[in-house]
């Protein structure tokens, strides 16, 4: 692959690397989510709301969209920096999403 100008060493390949080590969200597996069984609702438009999202390393509590939902798991969006373009989505256990305010309400999702 061809070298960066501005920053020699810099390669796509290094980048691709660099995406690939990162650490994933432990989600859901198929037989929890059992769609066959919980039918998948899908918003208009995303809900913000804080999610307990679990890695192997930690467990942490990003600011997130919830993108999708079934009654009893969620699947939510968010940036892991404010200057990374590529979003992590992970599928969480309905009762570890929490609203931002007493305005939102739990049900929705």
């Amino acid at each position: 692959m061809g070298q960066n100008k501005r920053y020699p060493g810099h390669t796509i390949e290094n980048e691709v690397n660099q995406l690939d080590t990162r650490p994933k969200p432990v989600e859901l597996t198929a037989e929890e989510l059992d769609f066959a069984n919980h039918p998948v609702t899908t918003p208009a438009n995303p809900i913000v709301v804080q999610a307990w999202v679990r890695f192997r390393e930690a467990t942490i509590r990003p600011r997130v969209e919830v993108i999708a939902w079934t009654d009893r798991a969620v699947q939510v969006r968010w940036k892991p920096a404010p200057w990374s373009d590529a979003a992590v989505t992970a599928w969480v256990w309905a009762s570890a999403v929490e609203p931002l305010g007493p305005e939102q309400e739990r049900s929705r999702w």
